[in-house]
């Protein structure tokens, strides 16, 4: 039951289920990992084009898989993890087929491992899809087909420092803004953050 000033509605909606199959498999000596899970929904509970509260009478399969491997070589460390999910011939449940994490820095300690110190980038990327959109009147996300978001690589820069008991950290968030082509949206007509600049320190007092 939903009443007010831009939507009402009365439903009675049947039990949503879901029925999940997964593997991890971790190789402790390689830092690898590999993952892959099958999903079935029945009864789904989704917002439609028109943004209103809807039931799909039937069931979805998701396929999702994912690898991770981790590389360190001297003090070079480059963290990568790949996924890949699939929603046959669904109407109501939208994902990207691939997201890739990247994240490539240099870590190392100074004087005599008192202080630490790590630098560099991360990115994160999804393929092309049409997310759902978000409406403000409920604050839920619906269903569209008129806007592909994502296919663009978003990346942060960052340092992070310790020494002792104190922490301090710079980041630049989304440093390539309008530095590479591509709309930069995670939702429709909702377009990221642009550059931002952000510090922070923490010291933690011992008693």
């Amino acid at each position: 039951h939903y009443y007010s000033n831009h939507f009402f509605w009365n439903n009675h909606f049947g039990n949503m289920n879901t029925s999940r199959l997964g593997l991890q498999l971790f190789w402790d000596r390689l830092k690898m990992t590999l993952g892959a899970d099958y999903s079935v929904y029945k009864n789904v509970l989704y917002f439609d084009s028109l943004a209103r509260a809807a039931q799909y009478n039937g069931q979805v399969q998701v396929f999702h898989a994912f690898f991770q491997k981790n590389i360190h070589l001297f003090n070079w460390h480059l963290d990568n993890k790949v996924t890949f999910q699939q929603a046959p011939g669904s109407s109501v449940i939208r994902l990207p087929q691939w997201v890739l994490e990247e994240a490539l820095y240099y870590e190392n300690t100074f004087f005599k491992k008192v202080a630490r110190l790590q630098v560099g980038l991360n990115l994160f990327y999804v393929s092309a899809y049409y997310a759902n959109a978000y409406m403000p009147a409920t604050g839920q996300f619906y269903l569209q087909d008129k806007v592909k978001t994502g296919n663009y690589p978003a990346l942060n820069f960052f340092i992070n420092a310790q020494v002792k008991s104190v922490r301090v950290f710079f980041k630049i968030d989304h440093l390539n803004a309008n530095l590479t082509p591509g709309v930069y949206a995670l939702t429709p007509y909702n377009p990221m953050n642009g550059r931002a600049f952000k510090f922070g320190a923490s010291w933690l007092f011992f008693v």
